[in-house]
């Protein structure tokens, strides 16, 4: 078995690796940074996989794009195996706040995979305060109402990739000057 940690990465040290241009001017990049690996044979000859990328200690704010205070769950994270070339994905998702996308099924190759994903319902005010304009525009103190779901599937089918996006709102009603979303 292989278990491997970070300590003591933080943004602010990996910042001045990035290409100069690449970050918008204001953009803040702060806090730590966690990564995660682990690697262990099993009896049944496959390789049991876990890795994971966690920012949620972080706070980004890329102008008119994002603003994630440190605190807001910000993570990327995979768990699976690996047999004879063969990829069981038990879990590969992202966590974003409340939302958490999770992909699950198995991948042979770039060419034959079968996954779904389903983030159940989850509330959207978190997540449109992560828009900078919705947080200038919205009172903390006023409710953005409405739940987000997001499901589906990406597959080959006959040699040709096929997916599947489900986006359902509901009880969704935000009006801003910028932003009018509604569901049912």
């Amino acid at each position: 078995a292989l278990s491997l940690s970070s300590t003591a990465i933080t943004l602010e040290r990996l910042e001045p690796w990035l290409p100069p241009h690449d970050l918008p001017a204001g953009t803040v990049l702060e806090g730590p940074l966690t990564l995660r690996a682990r690697g262990a044979r099993a009896a049944d000859g496959s390789t049991g996989l876990s890795t994971a990328i966690d920012l949620t200690g972080a706070t980004i704010r890329v102008p008119d794009w994002i603003h994630k205070p440190a605190g807001t769950a910000l993570s990327a994270q995979f768990e699976g195996s690996v047999r004879d070339g063969d990829v069981t994905v038990d879990r590969a998702g992202v966590t974003l706040g409340p939302l958490v996308v999770a992909l699950h099924g198995a991948v042979r190759s770039a060419r034959a995979f079968d996954l779904s994903f389903d983030s159940g319902e989850v509330p959207i005010d978190p997540l449109l305060r992560l828009l900078p304009r919705v947080r200038a525009e919205v009172p903390a103190d006023v409710a953005l109402h409405g739940r987000l779901r997001a499901s589906g599937e990406l597959r080959t089918e006959n040699s040709a990739h096929a997916g599947r996006l489900r986006i359902a709102l509901r009880g969704a009603d935000v009006r801003t000057p910028t932003l009018t979303l509604t569901g049912e």
